[in-house]
């Protein structure tokens, strides 16, 4: 809340506006960070700036995004252009404040039900993201870089021999040539036939993306045009500014506030997609160059600075739309500001060290990054610059950047393709890479929830388990989808690894197969090979088969692993190329699974909607896994048989096969995607857990009142996961105590308590409930 004394204050040019922090209120947000995600404690700038090697945890960098959370369901959306500072507690330890060095103090307030509803009302107002081709969830291989076109077709050939999967090779400024920067055109002496070269790839699955800058070299040919129309930056006198030594040459910053300098600037991006490039990668964003005293088209350098990428992206999807209107974009860039992520952008860490540090500081970021609006974001897998990369680390990113929205290898001097470090790390790195394509129905569905509700593939543990105390800053481990718990290995030859395993819910280890209950620390093995990664139960989880591309062949068949217990999930598909998702030109299948006692039913509801290329039948192979004996099994009421081996079980179309030793039920089952498939297994056992599991596994929950609005009494329910002492508080919309209630120590369980509410006036109030370290509020009317 801000200060009674007064929220605001001026001095010269700055704005300030001042809030309370509650004692147990943490803060999220605010951009590109390399600290743990709770800002509490911290103070920062937050001018866009790139930074070259670095590996320790800095609060400052590329993406800057005055947009903040708090743990109390409520955010804030500083609308403001210019540079600013935010301070979290460490001047005065019970106020938090945003300074801004000029303009407007304008920001929005949003409330929700929870923290993660706050970001979903954020990405509302600015814009949700756009879903990106479905390739762009594949490998993507990238280096500094390719020099030639002999070069990058011996990468895509050796990808293609060693059968390994490929869908994008990215390439750096040699493709135009070295002092050639801005022409963008290709080097012909090095390229001599790109057109057949990308014509080529493409046949092989594979697209080519290539790199751009907003800086001109004086030597372009595109230069003298661009000065004589003031598409520059200038100076104090009007006249354009030349950096005399950037990367070796004297060039000028491209002026991209001006609309006509984007529509002269978008030309050379349609030219090349016209030539058959599928993507761009916008580097030097920042801009990374950007002296104070230079004047734009929109203002000073200070007021347009972190916008510079912002527009720069814009004008991309600007052009996309005009020119290429059913075409998605893929935009692989190193800054931004707040409403970037509506112009389809995806968003990397810049030039990280090759190091374990470089390694470790990826995690927060990237859990930040998506508390911030910004869901599509990556690193350079292997690290970028300084030192050498060793094929742990090697390994160990790559099995990060598996879980990662992009999966993008990139680094300097030094060959990081998959067979680069022999083959003993291939053949780990090459599992990872299979993983990862067999996961692409799993993680494209996130796409589709991304742009219709804002709801995220990675994900902050903290969202999906508020109530557990344990979690507000937990930032080294996230949820990937909702069903995978993932803690990245981030020490040179670590070999085991503490995880936090969230209260509500139990675990399985992926590799291990043991089951642990939540709301505890475990200690896992974590060779070389395995990257700590857990399954909720219940879960859901549809993979599909092995592929060299991600369009390869079309879905036919899936692969469903099921955790049985009471989950559904909407398996989203669409044509994965074009804009006709948003023409509603997609279909949705629901997997549903239903348990009681000795009975499990899950169901697969008929496809709702129809797109191009969308097949007509499949082949559902389900996977129940955690089971330990069962009676029989039907399908649309007819009981199939058991069959004794694996080779029958393939080789029939609606079977079942039960791998007793592994306790893991298979049934097979090729229908038309249209019809409704209801699977009804008889007598089942399941295995829930360890044998230290207690038979109740409550989660700490605090429910709405009812009714309400009320009038004179309310009923408040919560429920408690162990013995504890609790207090209801109420407060009144200013947030003052009006009224407490010690219920001393309660039994695990859930509790109801009457509220009378006879001296307090209409009005909103909110209750809250104290736990031990458990604690949560919620908002209830007195109407009288």
């Amino acid at each position: 809340k801000e200060r009674n004394t007064g929220g605001f204050g001026f001095r010269n040019r700055e704005k300030y506006v001042f809030f309370e922090i509650q004692p147990d209120e943490h803060f999220y947000g605010l951009g590109q960070k390399g600290i743990e995600i709770d800002r509490k404690g911290y103070a920062f700038s937050t001018y866009n700036q790139h930074i070259v090697g670095y590996d320790s945890p800095l609060k400052t960098m590329q993406v800057n995004i005055p947009f903040v959370q708090s743990n109390y369901n409520y955010a804030l959306y500083f609308d403001i252009t210019f540079p600013g500072y935010f301070d979290f507690g460490v001047s005065v330890q019970s106020i938090w404040y945003y300074m801004s060095e000029d303009g407007v103090m304008n920001y929005y307030f949003i409330y929700a039900s929870s923290i993660k509803e706050t970001l979903k009302k954020y990405l509302w107002l600015t814009g949700f993201p756009p879903i990106p081709p479905k390739w762009s969830f594949g490998f993507l291989q990238s280096r500094f870089g390719y020099r030639n076109q002999t070069e990058a077709e011996n990468i895509v050939n050796t990808f293609s021999q060693k059968n390994i999967p490929l869908d994008a090779i990215i390439l750096d400024l040699y493709w135009f040539g070295w002092g050639n920067m801005g022409n963008m055109t290709w080097d012909r002496n090095n390229w001599s036939d790109p057109i057949g070269m990308i014509s080529n790839f493409k046949s092989k699955g594979v697209k080519t993306i290539v790199i751009s800058e907003p800086y001109i070299n004086v030597s372009s040919f595109n230069f003298s045009f661009a000065d004589e129309n003031k598409f520059f930056a200038f100076d104090s006198t009007g006249r354009t500014y030349i950096f005399q030594n950037f990367w070796a040459t004297p060039s000028s910053l491209l002026d991209l506030t001006n609309p006509q300098a984007q529509v002269w600037w978008w030309e050379k991006y349609k030219n090349l997609l016209n030539e058959g490039v599928a993507g761009f990668w916008t580097d030097l964003g920042e801009p990374e160059n950007h002296p104070d005293f230079l004047n734009h088209h929109l203002g000073s350098a200070r007021k347009v600075h972190n916008i510079y990428n912002f527009l720069w992206a814009k004008t991309l999807y600007d052009g996309y739309r005009n020119d290429f209107p059913n075409k998605r974009i893929f935009n692989l860039t190193r800054s931004g500001f707040a409403g970037i992520q509506r112009f389809g952008v995806v968003t990397w860490s810049g030039d990280v060290r090759k190091s374990f540090n470089g390694l470790k500081v990826q995690i927060p970021m990237l859990i930040g990054m998506v508390m911030s609006g910004i869901p599509y974001h990556n690193s350079d897998i292997g690290g970028f610059t300084g030192g050498t990369t060793t094929s742990e680390l090697y390994i160990r990113w790559i099995q990060f950047g598996t879980f990662c929205p992009v999966m993008r290898p990139h680094g300097h001097n030094q060959p990081l393709e998959p067979w680069a470090f022999g083959e003993d790390v291939e053949k780990i790195v090459r599992k990872y890479i299979e993983l990862r394509y067999r996961l692409i129905p799993y993680i494209y569905t996130y796409a589709y929830k991304t742009w219709k509700y804002g709801e995220t593939l990675i994900k902050p543990v903290l969202y999906e388990f508020p109530n557990d105390p344990q979690v507000y800053n937990i930032s080294y481990e996230y949820l990937f989808g909702d069903f995978l718990l993932v803690a990245p290995v981030f020490i040179n030859g670590q070999r085991e690894k503490e995880v936090y395993l969230p209260l509500g819910c139990s675990w399985i280890n992926y590799w291990t197969g043991e089951i642990y209950s939540g709301g505890k620390t475990v200690q896992v093995n974590a060779p070389l090979d395995q990257i700590p990664l857990f399954i909720r139960i219940p879960s859901i989880i549809p993979m599909a088969k092995f592929k060299k591309f991600v369009n390869e062949t079309p879905d036919d068949t899936l692969y469903i692993e099921i955790y049985p217990g009471d989950v559904e999930f909407e398996l989203y598909e669409d044509d994965g190329e074009t804009n006709g998702y948003k023409r509603g030109e997609f279909s949705i299948t629901k997997l549903k699974c239903q348990k009681t006692n000795n009975f499990i039913n899950f169901t697969i509801d008929g496809a709702r909607g129809i797109f191009a290329g969308q097949v007509d039948k499949r082949c559902w192979f389900l996977k129940f896994n955690l089971i330990d004996k069962f009676d029989s099994v039907s399908v649309n009421g007819l009981t199939l048989e058991i069959l004794s081996d694996s080779l029958k079980f393939l080789s029939s179309p609606n079977s079942v096969w039960f791998k007793k030793d592994e306790k893991i039920l298979y049934v097979k089952l090729c229908f038309d995607i249209s019809i409704q498939i209801d699977v009804k297994i008889f007598g089942v056992d399941v295995v829930v857990g360890m044998k230290d599991d207690s038979e109740v596994n409550l989660n700490f929950q605090l429910h709405q009142n009812y009714p309400n609005p009320f009038n004179p009494e309310t009923i408040i329910e919560f429920e408690l996961p162990q013995d504890l002492s609790v207090e209801i508080l109420i407060y009144d919309l200013l947030g003052r105590l009006v009224k407490s209630f010690e219920l001393g120590e309660l039994p695990l369980g859930k509790h109801r308590f009457k509220f009378y509410s006879h001296d307090l006036q209409s009005g909103v109030y909110f209750y809250v409930i104290s736990a031990g370290n458990f604690f949560d509020r919620k908002k209830m009317v007195v109407l009288k």
